[in-house]
């Protein structure tokens, strides 16, 4: 270093000067000229001189004039040279006052560094005697600090066994308080205390370990039993925000009744299902946008704790105690008891209020066929108790959805297995089927068990309750009295001991266990029927909709859904329970009455009062279903199968009172061939319809069916008539099926039925228009009530179309019964006249014959009759063209004639001017009624066969069938032919070969004109 120091008697000193423009302007072109002559050499001679470049090497390139040398470049490297070293020199000249400033600073510089190092030479020396004087005392240093160490532990173990025995008081007075989390954080001390300084192997510390532990189990239960009246709303009551606002006049004092019927049927579901939902979205968006704080034990709620934010406050002092997981396991298994109390203690408290109302109205509503109606008082306090029922349950759901989401936020990589929300879920859902069950099925209804819509066998193997079997009473006890009242003895022991499970009265001896755990039915408010199902439906609808959303994503595909539950539940269960009660209602009130029982009406006839009972209850169903104003699918099906069971019972009277169950001709009466003839039955259907040219398709169908003139049998009996009794029950019957088809038609409206864009979206609205259907009404005036519609869709339409097509052709059958049993009548007298009498007799005799006198007695009777018992049209419709039957059965009945003479002949149109005289008595047009047909045949069987043969050729007979003409021309020779056969001798029956003649010519001179046309 002493060689950088400079000489003594030259000493420079700093100075600074400021440059003027112009020099600064020189200063940076010198440095710029360098610079340029520094970036030539680097482009245009970087490849000779480089960092590594050897001297001499580059001399003796210089020096080589070769083409492989550099002294083609000599001169300009000489010429580089110089301008290199003037441009230095230059730059030096121009920078001499900066070099001489650099000069002066390193000279301070060496300076300053000779002095600090004196001073560093001065302080080692100072160490080092300083070190040497301490090494001495080091010895008693270390044993002065073991001795305060070992002192400080004994007074540190000291005040951590004063603090640890103040604990129990402090933690004590923490749970008084409710101050749940200085409790915890008293209990973790004192355990961070204990394993600490180890102090539960003092022996004195012992029992303040066990008060500790004591105290952490009470701490654990009471924040339980906290999670559970949260959960269940067991010490408040829901918000106000939750409850229904209807119009009242104080607490639970409806001044009018039906103001509030009608506030609770506009209710909108969705909109109080966001209200009841609002609080926890805020609470899991709030969660999921913390949850990073979470871990962290920092999770900061607002002051003001609601529900989720008491009990994640809860949970997570839990969690912090290591007791999260037994806490949610013992949350989970209680809750099918939990949620059986709410609706118990739900029913209770209706008992204590309304306890004297609920009698009173349980006699009145036993004796409806539909339940409590909108007019009882008690109606508007069951609302209220199921809309109270749903809530709790739909809000203690919500809590486990709450405390779901802050299990998993607490603890994400365990918890989503540990707390069983869908075991949880599925035994809610069996506790409200239930509920609903017990208070819509009615006892005398249930024939069969009912299947659990809810599960399918996987989620049932799954959810099967693993709880130990449970001491219990099980049936089969024999029937000695003796045992039984044992039985009944002990089972009331064992309820007393364990409430809220039952036992039956029967004993199984064989085992002493329960196969698995079952509550003791609630006794229900109102008894079981499925009208009741007006109280419940809007508030599970609330449910539903609240609902909705409320099974975690990760479980929807194992838990069946809210509107699955409950569009399961109106299918399988309510739907079928409906459809029985109303069997039942249609058995009591339509099958249990007699048949053909009658009831007056204010006008008309009298009718079957099973039909009049029918529309009554038709009514009050159609009313309670409210079909009137909107279709609905599934209970217009219902609507549908009452009527088709309405028309099969009137089918089977029908059957009963007409039909036979032979299926042989000899078993059947006359009247059943007919009506079992569709040809016959199709023409006169068309007639009764108006179409008239169907008379004569129907009176030979009706002769031709009939064999007393075909094939010459033996004429049926009067037995086969109607009888008066069974005539006027026909009658009546008529009259009955006439009333029906003129209110039944009117019923039905079809409608459009819109399609939706989603179909397979399920909203509450969605929901309440297909099964919101129960309207409170007063049944008084339902007989005069001309408002009543049934909408349909264009299948259901058809469906009911149908029915009343039923109807109508029952309608028409019966008239046609009675129509046949009056031609039946006047076949069989006419065909007794042809019978019984002698048609050549010697005197021309002026007296009626005595069947055609029965016959117009009976048709006068009968017409008589008829018109007190139906309607006038139809009465006309019986007795219309029998004048026209009446002539064809008397031709018909001329083919039986053997011989006829001018006698027999002026008897028969004796006979037939009576009948005529008759049918004109009873015919609503006599002018019309006329038997001309008959008169003019036997007028030309009094004449000879060149008549006949003329008129005919001459197309004055288009009436009669070449058949007829030729009996006409074997009626005018047969008294000749019988004559003739009585003279002939030997041979039996031989004829004159005169008589035989007169017919073949006569018949052949008809075939030869009929051939020529």
């Amino acid at each position: 270093m002493d060689r950088l120091k400079p000489l003594p008697q030259r000493r420079r000193a700093l100075s600074v000067n400021n440059a003027t423009h112009s020099e600064k302007v020189a200063m940076n072109s010198a440095l710029d000229s360098l610079q340029s002559d520094l970036n030539l050499i680097s482009s245009e001679w970087n490849r000779v001189i480089t960092a590594n470049a050897n001297p001499l090497e580059l001399a003796l390139a210089f020096l080589d004039d070769t083409s492989v040398g550099l002294g083609h470049r000599y001169n300009e490297f000489k010429h580089l040279n110089s301008r290199l070293a003037n441009d230095l020199q230059h730059a030096v000249n121009e920078h001499y006052q900066a070099f001489n400033t650099n000069i002066a600073s390193y000279e301070q510089t060496v300076e300053f560094i000779n002095e600090s190092q004196e001073h560093i030479r001065a302080i080692k020396e100072d160490m080092t005697a300083s070190t040497s004087a301490l090494a001495g005392t080091r010895v008693q240093l270390e044993e002065l600090n073991e001795s305060s160490q070992q002192s400080n532990r004994i007074l540190e173990v000291l005040n951590a066994i004063e603090r640890l025995l103040a604990l129990p008081d402090e933690i004590e007075d923490y749970v008084r308080n409710k101050f749940y989390s200085g409790a915890k954080e008293a209990l973790l001390r004192g355990s961070s205390l204990a394993a600490t300084y180890n102090l539960w192997k003092i022996p004195t510390l012992q029992t303040t370990r066990q008060i500790l532990q004591s105290q952490k189990h009470t701490l654990f239960e009471t924040l339980v039993e906290d999670i559970s009246d949260l959960i269940y709303s067991k010490k408040v009551s829901p918000s106000k925000r939750y409850q229904i606002k209807l119009s009242q006049a104080g607490d639970n004092d409806y001044s009018n009744l039906e103001s509030h019927l009608f506030n609770a049927a506009d209710l909108d579901i969705e909109e109080q299902s966001t209200t009841i939902k609002s609080d926890l979205e805020k609470f899991l968006d709030t969660l999921s946008n913390q949850v990073n704080f979470v871990a962290d034990h920092s999770f900061a709620l607002n002051i003001k704790e609601n529900t989720y934010e008491r009990l994640f406050s809860l949970l997570q002092i839990l969690n912090d105690m290591g007791q999260l997981h037994a806490a949610l396991d013992g949350i989970s298994s209680r809750t099918k008891e939990e949620m059986h109390n709410i609706i118990a203690n739900a029913t209770e408290e209706m008992r204590v209020k309304h306890g004297s109302l609920i009698k009173l109205s349980t006699p009145l509503e036993s004796d409806s066929d539909f339940g409590l109606t909108g007019e009882e008082a008690l109606s508007v306090y069951l609302r209220d108790f199921f809309w109270k029922v749903f809530l709790k349950l739909l809000l203690a759901l919500q809590c486990h959805r709450a405390i779901y989401e802050i299990a998993r936020a607490l603890q994400p990589s365990v918890m989503a297995e540990r707390y069983r929300f869908g075991e949880i879920w599925h035994k809610t859902l069996d506790e409200i089927q239930m509920f609903m069950t017990n208070y819509t099925r009615e006892n005398k209804l249930r024939v069969s068990s009912l299947n659990n819509v809810l599960r399918g066998t996987e989620i049932n193997k799954t959810y099967k309750s693993k709880r130990p079997l449970t001491f219990s009473l099980q049936n089969n006890v024999d029937d000695a009295s003796s045992t039984r009242d044992h039985a009944n003895n002990l089972r009331d022991l064992f309820k007393e001991m364990f409430p809220g499970f039952s036992a039956s009265t029967s004993m199984k001896l064989k085992s002493i266990y329960l196969e698995e755990e079952t509550f003791e039915q609630e006794e229900t408010l109102i008894p079981p029927k499925v009208f009741n199902m007006a109280f419940i439906f809007e508030s599970l609808l609330l449910f539903v909709d609240g609902c909705a959303e409320i099974v975690p994503l990760d479980l929807a595909k194992a838990c069946v859904s809210a509107v699955t539950f409950f569009n399961q539940f109106m299918s399988q269960n309510f739907l079928p329970q409906l459809e029985h009660s109303l069997a039942h209602l249609f058995e009591v009130n339509v099958e249990s009455t007699n048949t053909y029982l009658l009831e007056l009406q204010a006008e008309g006839p009298p009718i079957f009062k099973a039909a009049i009972n029918f529309k009554d209850l038709f009514f009050k169903i159609l009313c309670i279903l409210n079909t009137s104003h909107t279709y609905r699918p599934k209970l217009v099906a219902v609507v549908l199968k009452v009527l088709d069971r309405f028309y099969e019972y009137y089918e089977g009277t029908f059957a009963r009172l007409l039909g036979t169950s032979s299926t042989s001709r000899s078993g059947k009466k006359i009247i059943n061939v007919w009506l079992d003839n569709e040809s016959l039955k199709t023409a006169t259907g068309k007639f009764i319809n108006g179409d008239s040219t169907c008379l004569g398709t129907e009176i030979s169908l009706l002769l031709n069916t009939c064999p007393v003139f075909t094939k010459q049998e033996a004429n049926f009996s009067k037995q086969e008539f109607f009888n008066a009794l069974t005539s006027d029950t026909v009658s009546s019957f008529l009259n009955t099926i006439i009333w029906i088809n003129n209110w039944l038609p009117e019923l039905g409206k079809q409608t459009t039925v819109l399609e939706e864009d989603n179909p397979e979206a399920v909203s509450t609205k969605k929901l309440k228009n297909e099964w919101s259907s129960f309207d409170f009404a007063n049944f008084e005036n339902l007989a005069s009530a001309d408002s009543f519609k049934i909408l349909l869709n264009t299948e259901s339409c058809k469906q009911f179309d149908s029915v009343v097509r039923s109807f109508k052709i029952m309608e028409t059958e019966l008239v046609s019964c009675l129509r046949y049993d009056v031609r039946a009548r006047a076949i069989y007298y006419v065909a007794q006249l042809f019978r019984e009498s002698s048609w050549c007799p010697e005197m021309a005799s002026v007296e009626l014959d005595h069947n055609i006198s029965s016959l117009t007695t009976e048709i006068t009777l009968l017409e008589s009759r008829m018109r007190e018992l139906i309607p006038c049209n139809y009465k006309n419709l019986i007795f219309e063209g029998l004048s026209d039957m009446l002539s064809e059965t008397f031709i018909a009945g001329s083919r039986t004639i053997v011989a006829l003479n001018h006698n027999g002949v002026r008897k028969l149109l004796k006979n037939i001017s009576i009948l005529q005289h008759t049918c004109r008595n009873i015919a609503s047009s006599p002018g019309n009624v006329e038997m001309s047909a008959a008169r003019e045949y036997f007028n030309l069987c009094a004449s000879n066969e060149h008549d006949v043969i003329a008129k005919y050729n001459a197309g004055e007979l288009q009436r009669f069938t070449l058949d007829d003409i030729k009996n006409i021309l074997r009626l005018q020779l047969s008294e000749e032919l019988r004559r003739q056969m009585k003279r002939s001798s030997g041979v039996g029956r031989v004829t004159s070969v005169s008589a035989n003649k007169r017919f073949s010519d006569a018949v052949n001179r008809l075939q030869i004109k009929r051939h020529n046309e």
